[in-house]
């Protein structure tokens, strides 16, 4: 979510900050972060500042969380809109399946899941896989961990067996 509006390498050169601000990514403390959490992120400066982000941040990983419970896990989930095929393409930074789920997520309640958050989030966990010069390649689940840095182990875990 910190990504939206934002170049992939200013929200990379903060990763360890994140890590750090955000309590190691651990989602059930993320989810119980008060005001005077929310008033020791905003004057973070090595973070991105962003109320409206940090504020999604915290109800986005209560939505996951509610998600993980209603699937068992966020990759059933996931797995769920492409029953559990792989779709490889090229040249795209969004397609009906990213539509699909930044719409559900919306509908649940999430912010900053655009559909092309949502297509980059799959490139990084191999759902949609771009095939350069007609050979598939796997983009770094690293990636992926960007764009939600909150859930980091949570999507890491989720996803592992993605990784092989």
């Amino acid at each position: 979510s910190f990504q939206a509006g934002l170049s992939w390498e200013c929200v990379l050169n903060k990763r360890e900050a994140f890590r750090k601000a955000f309590d190691n990514f651990n989602i059930d403390k993320i989810c119980n972060y008060d005001d005077k959490k929310i008033k020791e992120l905003l004057e973070n400066t090595d973070i991105i500042r962003n109320k409206l982000k940090i504020n999604a941040a915290i109800n986005n990983s209560k939505i996951f969380k509610e998600i993980q419970k209603e699937y068992q896990t966020f990759s059933n989930y996931i797995w769920n809109f492409t029953e559990n095929k792989i779709i490889y393409e090229t040249d795209k930074t969004s397609s009906e399946l990213s539509n699909e789920i930044s719409k559900d997520l919306k509908k649940r309640g999430m912010k900053f899941v655009g559909t092309t958050i949502i297509y980059s989030y799959l490139q990084g966990n191999h759902l949609r896989v771009l095939i350069p010069d007609q050979r598939p390649f796997r983009v770094p689940c690293k990636l992926l961990l960007m764009i939600l840095p909150e859930m980091q182990d949570i999507l890491y875990n989720a996803f592992l067996h993605l990784i092989k």
